[in-house]
């Protein structure tokens, strides 16, 4: 699983005459490889509402998250994160599904909400929105849940989410996300 957590003022996602909002927080544009599974969302999740972007109440930099300010989130899916170059046209094979990664992302929105009820709000899953953001700093961080490595050896390549073990939950949930 990939992110983009953008530090903002403002941040709104537009589809046909629906448009979801927040004030001062972050947007996170969120794409889900194909092999990713909960602990890449449980991953994924804590950096979300834990990354320090922020300046603490004290004025210190890097001193606060989301989560410990109230602040509010954007949660954008955004299969394009898995894309590459093939010559001049993008390939997007790496990306999940569009049945699995909604479960997945459906998944990533519910631990969110759950952590912070009524500070949340959720692109339109498979449409083609108009993402609006107004950066602060500009600060925007790209986080992975795991290391680039696993192109060559995918279930190897697990570390940051716990190496064998994460393998062997991955083969025990691998029926619920890849269809």
């Amino acid at each position: 699983m990939k992110i983009i957590i953008q530090k903002v003022k403002a941040a709104s996602v537009t589809f046909e005459q629906k448009k979801n909002e927040i004030k001062s927080g972050i947007c996170v544009l969120l794409g889900i490889h194909e092999t990713d599974f909960t602990a890449d969302a449980d991953y994924i999740v804590n950096k979300i509402l834990n990354t320090r972007i922020f300046d603490d109440e004290d004025g210190k930099a890097w001193g606060a998250s989301v989560q410990s300010l109230g602040l509010e989130i954007l949660l954008v899916s955004q299969f394009t994160l898995y894309g590459y170059l093939k010559g001049n046209k993008p390939d997007f094979h790496y990306a999940m599904k569009n049945g699995p990664s909604r479960r997945l992302f459906d998944y990533v929105v519910q631990k969110i909400q759950t952590a912070m009820p009524g500070k949340v709000q959720v692109g339109f899953f498979g449409e083609d929105m108009l993402v609006d953001i107004t950066n602060d700093g500009p600060c925007t961080l790209i986080i992975e849940s795991r290391d680039e490595a696993r192109v060559e050896d995918q279930l190897q390549q697990m570390s940051k989410i716990g190496g064998v073990k994460a393998t062997k939950m991955y083969e025990k949930e691998k029926h619920l996300w890849i269809e």
